[in-house]
């Protein structure tokens, strides 16, 4: 298990985000040339994607990378693909094993190379965990063999706790 700071993670997603924009060769030199000022670029790439991921890693303050089995995890909601989710439930093994994949107008581009990040921003729910970020590549993935994942969850908080003497006089 792996700690991460805020700032590794804003990293992770704009390097992941970024080759949405244009071809990846083209972008190589300006991502690396950012230097610091990923956080910046997260919520830039956030507000046009429309999907809260900036919000979402900014409220946590710490992150643990960990290897997650496919069985343990779920999708968040996709209108273009709500009926494949919905018989599925949201479940990632169950939807890249679905027959009706490649039908789905949301997944309809399994034919482009194999994903090279491998990093998916996630959250804790109940026994499993949610992606919130990198779906598409995780269902890529899944339905390509994939087994286990790596999920950057928020970390765990300590809570200090404090303890006091009583005196009685």
């Amino acid at each position: 298990m792996e700690t991460l700071s805020r700032n590794a993670v804003f990293e992770i997603y704009v390097k992941d985000e970024i080759p949405n924009l244009v071809y990846p060769i083209l972008i190589a030199g300006f991502v690396s040339s950012l230097k610091g000022q990923y956080e910046q670029m997260a919520r830039i790439l956030s507000v046009w994607r429309e999907n809260g991921v900036y919000d979402y890693i900014r409220s946590h303050v710490d992150w643990t990378e960990i290897q997650v089995d496919v069985k343990q995890i779920t999708l968040g909601q996709m209108p273009a693909a709500a009926e494949l989710l919905r018989r599925n439930d949201h479940r990632l093994d169950r939807v890249a094993n679905d027959a009706e994949l490649p039908l789905c107008p949301e997944f309809n581009n399994l034919d482009r190379p194999t994903p090279t990040r491998t990093r998916f921003i996630s959250q804790k729910a109940d026994n499993d965990y949610l992606l919130v970020d990198g779906t598409h590549r995780a269902v890529r993935m899944a339905s390509e063999g994939v087994t286990s994942f790596s999920l950057l969850v928020p970390a765990p908080r300590l809570i200090k706790s404090f303890r006091h003497s009583w005196r009685v006089s």
